[in-house]
């Protein structure tokens, strides 16, 4: 091995930022396979959290597998609440989180929704857009009087 000429030392320059990049993506993808996605970590816990998330996936992943959106199940704190957790059925969480999407995949996976969840997700929410989609599949059962404010 002889002196470093100026053309080593250039070569040196040039490929330390690909060698370091190269050694940086392969630990975040090492990362990836052992712990999970870095950037996603929140995971929707139930079919109410994944409709509120917003993740069409994963509720069509959750319905095929047997949860209905009729059935109530906690929301974490912060997703469509404050700083408490509240238990709501998969339909009032996405009405709620305004996520007219969820509500129109919802009513499309399960049609046959009973008039209390529906009309309990038609007061939740007094989004004209929110209102349209929750028209659209309406029980003939359901009404669409609410109550106060507070008892929303």
């Amino acid at each position: 091995m002889g002196r470093l000429t100026r053309s080593d030392t250039v070569t040196a320059v040039v490929a330390a930022p690909v060698v370091v990049l190269a050694v940086c993506w392969l630990a975040v993808l090492g990362w990836v396979l052992v712990d999970g996605h870095p950037i996603w970590t929140v995971r929707p816990r139930n079919l109410a959290e994944a409709a509120a998330f917003r993740d069409g996936a994963e509720v069509v992943r959750r319905v095929s597998a047997g949860e209905r959106i009729s059935v109530p199940a906690e929301v974490r704190p912060g997703f469509i609440s404050g700083s408490a957790a509240v238990t709501v059925t998969p339909l009032e969480a996405a009405a709620k989180a305004r996520r007219i999407e969820i509500i129109r995949l919802l009513l499309d996976l399960e049609p046959a929704v009973d008039p209390a969840t529906w009309a309990r997700a038609w007061c939740i929410e007094e989004d004209e857009g929110i209102r349209a989609a929750l028209a659209d599949s309406r029980p003939g059962a359901a009404t669409t009087e609410c109550g106060p404010a507070e008892e929303r």
